[in-house]
């Protein structure tokens, strides 16, 4: 298979992927936070509140609670990734977690994420949308002979980090609202590029 067919088919699965943003980006409307801070005075926390040991969490568990020791907290996008040791509600629940020795309270909270409806959550998807449509074009330039496929490839790796950077990895460099902007100048710079081509 020639280079140039590889970037063809790679540019059909980013487009097809990014077409279906509302699905594949769906983590958009679920969030849980989940904060850690270091307990000085045990005397302080309620005897009914839970004590969990850090060895005895689930992996993705451990994971959470070292990223919101580490940083302060943590968000987690889509309903499936949230550790099932704790509760998440409006309400804030309280946790204690043993992490190497030293105490932690651990404190979660769940609710709606990035747009309360899903025609909001839609509307801030339609730049991967468009994105990969214009995709589609592009792929279709990569057949072309006199075309560089230096450019599509480019565009073809933007399109790809969008999933990098999503909701599926809990927008750990963007904000929603960041990530969503950075969609929508993709969108701007491939959409102007693919119309200033086909001219």
């Amino acid at each position: 298979m020639s280079p140039r067919s590889v970037l063809s088919v790679l540019a059909l699965v980013v487009a097809v992927s990014l077409i279906g943003a509302p699905l594949t980006m769906h983590d958009w409307g679920e969030k849980a936070g989940i904060r850690a801070e270091p307990i000085e005075n045990t005397s302080s926390v309620s005897e009914e509140t839970p004590v969990l040991q850090y060895e005895s969490l689930s992996p993705n568990a451990q994971q959470a609670i070292r990223v919101a020791i580490q940083r302060d907290g943590v968000t987690i996008y889509g309903t499936e990734d949230w550790p099932d040791e704790f509760a998440y509600t409006d309400v804030l629940r309280q946790y204690v977690v043993v992490y190497e020795g030293q105490p932690y309270r651990v404190t979660t909270a769940g609710g709606i994420g990035v747009g309360k409806d899903p025609v909001e959550r839609t509307a801030f998807q339609l730049p991967f949308v468009g994105y990969g449509l214009f995709l589609l074009y592009v792929k279709r330039q990569t057949d072309r002979d006199d075309l560089s496929p230096r450019t599509p490839g480019a565009f073809v790796g933007i399109g790809a980090s969008f999933h990098l950077l999503g909701p599926e990895f809990d927008f750990w460099m963007l904000s929603p609202i960041g990530f969503s902007a950075l969609g929508f100048i993709g969108f701007l710079v491939i959409g102007w590029w693919s119309i200033r081509d086909a001219l």
